[in-house]
């Protein structure tokens, strides 16, 4: 998907969200929140932070994600305007794009951001607490019940860590 072109600028956009999902998190609903003024620097690094709203719920917590130059890149390519027509109709572009990109699996909004967390908890060595709270869970539980799936890449890497 990051190195996909298209001059349908619907299906690049979409390509190019679902890029910015899976090194975010957000999910559909946040992109409408993202602004300049959602960037933060701390100890010389810079985040983007902003609260998670999750449907119609009133509940929030905070999403912090360290930004990266993939995730510069897409905010200052749409002037951090990440609107899309609909849920559904994003959906129907990932869908396409990855067809035209020979992946044969379903994919949609929520992939990237479960994505997300597999590669931050499986490949990043982020712990659970961190990846929650870069998703902006409220609960380290919500991201354990449903992201923190370990694949052999994690047990690897501990092994390495503990030098076995």
């Amino acid at each position: 998907f990051e190195n996909y072109r298209s001059y349908q600028s619907m299906k690049q956009k979409a390509a190019d969200l679902f890029v910015f999902q899976i090194h975010t998190g957000f999910d559909f609903g946040d992109f409408g929140e993202i602004s300049r003024g959602c960037q933060f620097i701390y100890k010389g690094r810079k985040f983007l932070i902003k609260q998670r709203h999750k449907g119609r719920k009133k509940e929030s917590a905070q999403q912090v994600i360290p930004m990266n130059p993939v995730i510069e890149r897409i905010l200052e390519k749409y002037n951090f305007n990440l609107d899309i027509l609909n849920n559904s109709a994003y959906n129907e572009h990932i869908k396409i794009v990855a067809k035209e990109l020979g992946i044969d699996i379903y994919l949609c909004c929520k992939d990237g951001r479960k994505i997300f967390f597999m590669n931050k908890l499986n490949n990043e060595g982020f712990t659970l607490e961190a990846a929650s709270k870069m998703g902006g869970h409220k609960r380290v539980r919500t991201t354990e019940d449903y992201y923190a799936k370990v694949n052999i890449n994690l047990i690897n890497n501990e092994m390495d860590r503990l030098g076995l």
